[in-house]
């Protein structure tokens, strides 16, 4: 009813609850030809699912291939089904454009558990993929664009700290559910389905596990190691990432667009993040990236000196943050040679700058230099071997960086030979097989090691080391223990992440979640725990969520 109503649903059941059915279930109902667009690790579980149920008249393509996908012509689709589709909440950037013009006059199905990640106008930028956001069929709402502003401007007004934010982050949840949602979103929790379909889950002999509260493992920073922590974390503050933002101190005559501008300043904020956000992560991670940022800035120098500068506009951080791959992004940024510009077409101040960053760096690099413990790593390895939940289990591990990844993998490969597994963007590692970077061989032994539903189910893995490429769409409850190595950037990936192991059909009683937090400073500087938190809040309010 809703898709013929208002050309688009959102299909947003809680993590786990086997969104890819309920929309096979639905297409069952519909005439014409399908295109689902989805994460590249999960075209061949749409193939197969969508098959399972009968559906034949469909395709099924990256959402790295969109533009492919509008070269082949768009006339044969009628429906459009966009999996992980809060991975388009930003409009400003390019694969959103494509996906708008794929969408346009189709019928869309948003499939999302976490429509909402950082801001209401997530929500709003999904919806104008089937709703003109001027002139909107949903009722007593003729113009989105107005209605979202509206709470932009309110929002504008206070500091996220304020009590109040809070109050009104609710009020214009509830607006939003009441005034929006409830036409166009179908979402239900875990609750939902134990209330209604109780009779149902008896007969299947189906159970949820209980999530315990999530359990801190707390390492510290002392003596000599806590005072380079904090005087790096001082170096940083000072540093002014001016590499990074080199067209806000252009003067010559090609003028930027406020947008360009935004962009620049996006960019900025974001390589800013990374340095302390890979502190976080591992010294390891950290200790690769001051290096990179290193060679970075003296290659600018030099190309500044010799007096032509070669600047990109076409970073698109967005796309990259949802890869694990920083390295990666870092070296993008240096690359995209697009548009040259004359040295003297910049304020004088820029080169100052530049000099003053890179002299930060090495201090930095300097600071670092004499530091061979890893208190982080160092606890872990003795919680593996103490704690009962964690000595008795298979594990699954989060990180957000490839590299950290790496290093706990050689790390654990030590303490527990042959039972370790690590998988990211390039591939998997595992000691039995040579084929790394070959994504099907890998992605088969994960699921034999810990999809319950795999046909030969596998016991050569205890430990599984992932990168958020993992975090969606995949099977891992034949584990109950998820440990959160570093926090993720976007909140919802918390709830993601847990949803690999907290699924219908476990065998276990309870769920087990850790996350680690250095005691002292670190946490100040990054304001994680207080972002997560409130963004995490905010989803609640306006969607619901049960875990």
């Amino acid at each position: 009813k809703i898709l013929e109503t208002y050309n688009g649903v959102f299909l947003a059941d809680v993590v786990g609850l086997g969104k890819t059915f309920i929309t096979a279930l639905l297409l069952q109902q519909l005439q014409g030809r399908t295109l689902v667009i989805c994460p590249p690790v999960l075209k061949d579980y749409w193939k197969d699912s969508l098959f399972d149920f009968g559906i034949r008249s469909f395709e099924v393509e990256s959402l790295g291939k969109l533009e492919h996908i509008i070269k082949k012509g768009l006339e044969r689709y009628d429906y459009i089904v966009v999996d992980e589709a809060h991975r388009f909440r930003n409009e400003n950037t390019q694969s959103y454009a494509n996906l708008l013009d794929i969408c346009r006059g189709k019928k869309v199905i948003l499939v999302t558990a976490t429509p909402l990640n950082n801001t209401v106008d997530d929500i709003f930028a999904q919806l104008k993929l089937f709703q003109a956001p001027k002139n909107s069929t949903i009722p007593g709402i003729p113009n989105l664009e107005k209605y979202f502003s509206n709470f932009r401007t309110r929002l504008a007004k206070l500091e996220k700290t304020d009590p109040e934010y809070k109050k009104l982050i609710k009020a214009i949840s509830d607006d939003i559910r009441n005034s929006i949602l409830r036409y166009v979103m179908v979402r239900r929790t875990r609750t939902d389905v134990m209330t209604y379909f109780k009779q149902d889950m008896k007969m299947q002999g189906l159970t949820f596990p209980n999530l315990d509260n999530p359990q801190k493992i707390v390492y510290k920073y002392e003596g000599e190691l806590e005072t380079i922590f904090n005087n790096t974390i001082k170096k940083l503050q000072e540093f002014t990432y001016a590499r990074y933002t080199p067209l806000l101190y252009y003067i010559g005559n090609k003028a930027l667009s406020e947008f360009e501008m935004q962009q620049q300043r996006n960019v900025g904020g974001f390589m800013k993040g990374i340095l302390v956000k890979r502190l976080e992560s591992s010294f390891h991670a950290f200790r690769q990236s001051v290096d990179r940022f290193i060679t970075s800035y003296e290659k600018f120098i030099t190309m500044y000196k010799n007096g032509t500068v070669y600047i990109s506009k076409k970073v698109d951080v967005y796309d990259l943050i949802e890869s694990d791959n920083i390295e990666r992004l870092e070296e993008f940024v240096e690359e995209e040679k697009a548009h040259k510009y004359d040295s003297q077409d910049f304020k004088k101040e820029f080169i100052d700058k530049l000099e003053f960053d890179l002299a930060i760096l090495k201090e930095v690099k300097k600071l670092w230099q004499t530091v061979n413990s890893d208190p982080k790593l160092e606890t872990f390895i003795k919680e593996l071997k103490s704690k009962p939940a964690l000595k008795s289990n298979k594990l699954v591990i989060f990180t957000e960086s490839k590299e950290t990844g790496d290093y706990i993998y050689e790390a654990l490969q030590e303490e527990f030979k042959g039972k370790v597994m690590f998988y990211s963007s390039t591939g998997g590692r595992h000691t039995d097989s040579k084929l790394t970077s070959n994504h099907t061989v890998s992605r088969d032994i994960i699921t034999s090691n810990f999809d319950p539903k795999h046909k030969e189910k596998r016991d050569d893995l205890k430990i599984l080391i992932a990168t958020d490429v993992l975090a969606e769409g995949i099977n891992l409850h034949r584990s109950n223990v998820l440990i959160n190595y570093d926090l993720p950037w976007n909140p919802t990936r918390v709830l993601q992440r847990a949803g690999r192991v907290n699924r219908l059909g476990s065998n276990f009683p309870n769920v087990h979640i850790f996350n680690f937090f250095p005691t002292s400073h670190s946490d100040e500087h990054l304001g994680l725990e207080v972002n997560i938190t409130n963004k995490i809040q905010m989803f609640h309010d306006i969607l619901g969520e049960d875990a």
